[in-house]
């Protein structure tokens, strides 16, 4: 099992090298088939590993791992469970979409667009099922920089002013994560004399409330910043609605699934920090209601789609900031269930875009009319980003409210009153979303109005 793990990891990485090298020729199709090769590889790996490894078993896992600077106690230590596996299976899915979805838009340098891509999908894996603290920011810097160089690339317009924004928080991100880990990592040396960034050698009982308060500030504000979250998401908006639809998909589902995850690992699950709980929560509810306005007001369907993302991070902060087993439950299988709901929105819009050449919602309705077909899988996936009852995103909404509401209230915050004002702000944002794409399927069209 340890070398499927290791072909799961690499051969995304190898299949990319391959490509950029001069062994390839520089034809697209090629390019394309070894990439779609890779992904699909790798994807069926995974359902192996799956199925000879009893992974939905509590407490069962598989870890493996080989030195890599023993010295300094900082190893490659990789840890599949049921969160990881879950996780790694559909962030490949999505670089499979990414993939097909990129054929008709990406019309030049494909062999670098590729590379990149395929070097992605090693790196947001490798940074899930790591479980050392340095391995993990190695992986998360090493994503960031193929994700710089796209929209650098093939963002449609400020393409400097967008891709500088997206590298300045990504870096000032990594500062704050780098100097928490730091923080973790001398401090447990000083405490146990183990020399190691394993985070099960951590032992935190050592540590003051008021040493894991700092630790914990930091880590919180380096993973929210690569999160879109209120007010430090203008770099996501930009980066969201200036890029083809694959990009976006990338930034919006599998850049938010591998930070959401990141946050929920080392700062919720390592650190615990419950006393910062209200706290957490209240940034949760201002991405909602703030998304909730924006939203509203909001006429071009790009920038809903990267609103919503905004507003489903704020979901998931709540959820797993309560600190139980309903609310963290929600948050994560609402990571799973929105990233992928996200990609279809995504699409949708897409063509939306290629029938009527604009995002603008008043100047698009009657799509319906064109398309039976689109109007029945647009209708699945709207109902299912409204919250719709019975759908899988409605099930993770309401387990992390739940958490959420059954969190004491023990400072200046009353909890239950801010997740009752964020659970409304999600509804007003269904019933809008709901008009929205009910106008442009079955509205009436310019040429029924004059006539």
């Amino acid at each position: 099992m340890d070398i499927l793990i290791y072909f799961i990891l690499f051969l995304p990485l190898a299949a990319g090298l391959l490509i950029f090298s001069p062994l390839i020729p520089e034809e697209t199709k090629l390019i394309r088939h070894i990439s779609k090769f890779s992904a699909t590889a790798v994807i069926l790996m995974i359902l192996i590993l799956g199925i000879f490894f009893d992974i939905a078993v509590p407490d069962n896992s598989l870890e493996t791992g080989f030195r890599w600077i023993n010295i300094l106690g900082i190893n490659p230590v990789f840890l599949v469970d049921s969160i990881s596996f879950l996780l790694v299976l559909l962030s490949s899915f999505i670089f499979l979409i990414i993939i097909h979805t990129s054929k008709s838009i990406i019309k030049q340098n494909h062999r670098l667009y590729y590379a990149l891509i395929l070097c992605l999908q090693t790196f947001s894996a490798g940074a899930i099922i790591t479980k050392d603290l340095f391995v993990f920011l190695t992986f998360f810097l090493c994503l960031l920089i193929p994700v710089y160089i796209i929209i650098s690339k093939w963002c449609y317009i400020h393409k400097d002013r967008t891709s500088n924004s997206f590298i300045v928080y990504k870096l000032i991100s990594s500062a704050f994560l780098l100097l928490g880990f730091l923080l973790l990592y001398f401090l447990n040396f000083k405490y146990t004399g183990s020399l190691s960034s394993d985070i099960n050698d951590i032992d935190l009982s050592y540590f003051s409330d008021y040493t894991k308060n700092i630790i914990s500030y930091m880590l919180i504000i380096g993973f929210l910043l690569n999160m879109p979250v209120v007010p430090f998401h203008r770099w996501y908006i930009n980066s969201v609605t200036k890029t083809p639809m694959p990009v976006s998909i990338l930034i919006s589902a599998n850049l938010f699934l591998v930070s959401a995850y990141g946050f929920f690992n080392y700062v919720i699950h390592l650190l615990q920090p419950l006393q910062l709980s209200a706290i957490l929560i209240l940034i949760g509810v201002i991405n909602t209601v703030f998304s909730a306005i924006a939203i509203f007001f909001e006429k071009n369907l790009k920038q809903i789609t990267a609103y919503i993302g905004i507003l489903i991070s704020g979901i998931f902060i709540t959820g797993i900031s309560s600190f139980t087993t309903e609310g963290m439950t929600g948050g994560i299988s609402l990571v799973i269930s929105s990233s992928l709901i996200a990609s279809g929105i995504f699409i949708i819009n897409e063509i939306i875009y290629r029938s009527y050449g604009t995002y603008n919602i008043y100047k698009i309705s009657g799509l319906g009319k064109k398309a039976k077909i689109l109007i029945i899988i647009s209708a699945a996936f709207i109902s299912a980003y409204a919250g719709i009852p019975l759908l899988p995103e409605a099930n993770s909404i309401f387990l992390s409210y739940t958490g959420s509401l059954m969190v004491v209230s023990n400072g200046i915050f009353n909890i239950k009153l801010l997740t009752l004002l964020s659970l409304t702000a999600f509804i007003t944002v269904s019933v809008r979303l709901i008009y929205v794409y009910s106008k442009i399927f079955t509205g009436k069209t310019l040429y029924d109005k004059i006539k």
